[in-house]
C-alpha cells in the first residue's frame, strides 16, 4: 500500500505596507543623494531577504514610472519631476492650506492663491517647489482627484436675479453662487438655512456654482439647528415615514 504524500503548505510572504510612499519619502529626504536597495532597507530597518526583494522590485517599478533615475546599476536618485505628490487638503482658519502626504516628512504649505478650487479633505495632486532656505515646503495644487464633500449647509442670501449660500462650515472659504434658474422651485426665502450642492466650478470663477437641494428652516429654530449639525457630520437627518412612525411609538421615560 502506497503512502499518501503529505501536503506542503508554503508560508505566505509578508508584504510591506505602503512601500512606495516609504521609499519616496527616503529619497525626498535625501534628494541629492544616490541610494541603493541596501541603504533603503537599512533606513526602513528591513533585514530579511523577502523584504529586500520587495524593495528591489519597487525601485525598478519607480524607475519604469520615471520617478527615479538609475544612474548606475542598482543605484538610484529621485527625478526632478517627482516633485508631484498626492495628499489630503487641510484648510486653515486663514484660508491657506496644508497638503498631508504620506511620502513626505513635512506637510506641504499651500497659499490660498494656489488652492485652485480645492476644498478641505479633498484628495489632490500637488507640485512641490524646491524649498528655499529656512522656509516652509510650498506647493501648488494642480489637480483635484476626488472631492471629499459637495453638499454644504448655509444661509441663503437673495438678490434680484441670483443668490449666494453662505456656508456654516468655517473651512469652506467660498460662498456658493445660485443662479436664478436654480432658485426656481426651491421654495427658499431670503435668510433660510438651506442645503446647497456644488454642481460646477468654472476655472475663471471665484465662486462655485450650485443648487439648493433642501430647505431646513429659519436659523435659530431648534429642529433647523439640529438638522444642520447632523448634516455637517454627514449623518442622516431624514428617515422613511414608517421609521418615524415607529419612533413615535417608543415610550420616553
Amino acid at each position: 500500500m502506497s503512502r499518501k504524500k503529505r501536503k506542503v503548505f508554503k508560508k505566505k510572504s509578508n508584504t510591506i505596507h505602503n512601500l512606495e510612499n516609504k521609499i519616496l519619502k527616503i529619497f525626498n529626504q535625501n534628494s541629492n543623494k544616490i541610494l541603493n536597495y541596501k541603504q533603503i532597507a537599512g533606513s526602513l530597518e528591513i533585514e530579511d531577504s523577502n523584504g529586500r526583494n520587495q524593495i528591489i522590485k519597487k525601485l525598478n517599478d519607480l524607475k519604469n514610472q520615471s520617478r527615479l533615475e538609475e544612474v548606475s546599476r542598482g543605484k538610484f536618485i529621485i527625478k526632478e519631476q517627482s516633485h508631484y505628490f498626492e495628499g489630503i487638503v487641510d484648510i486653515t482658519s486663514r484660508g491657506n492650506a496644508y497638503v498631508v502626504c504620506e511620502a513626505l516628512e513635512h506637510d506641504i504649505y499651500i497659499p490660498s492663491r494656489n488652492l485652485n478650487h480645492a476644498l478641505h479633505n479633498d484628495l489632490v495632486r500637488v507640485y512641490v517647489y524646491n524649498r528655499k532656505k529656512n522656509k516652509k515646503q510650498e506647493g501648488d495644487i494642480v489637480e483635484i482627484l476626488e472631492r471629499a464633500k459637495t453638499e454644504f449647509v448655509g444661509v441663503l442670501q437673495l438678490s434680484k436675479n441670483f443668490g449666494f449660500v453662505i456656508p456654516d462650515d468655517p473651512k469652506m472659504y467660498s460662498d456658493i453662487f445660485i443662479s436664478q434658474s436654480k432658485l426656481e422651485g426651491a421654495e427658499a426665502e431670503d435668510g433660510d438655512k438651506v442645503v446647497a450642492r456644488i454642481s460646477d466650478w468654472p476655472a475663471n470663477s471665484k465662486n462655485p456654482f450650485g443648487k439648493i437641494i433642501d430647505v431646513l428652516g429659519k436659523p435659530g429654530d431648534h429642529n433647523t439647528e439640529i438638522h444642520s449639525i447632523l448634516l455637517e457630520y454627514g449623518l442622516p437627518y431624514k428617515f422613511q415615514p414608517e421609521v418615524e412612525k415607529y419612533a413615535e411609538k417608543i415610550p420616553i421615560e
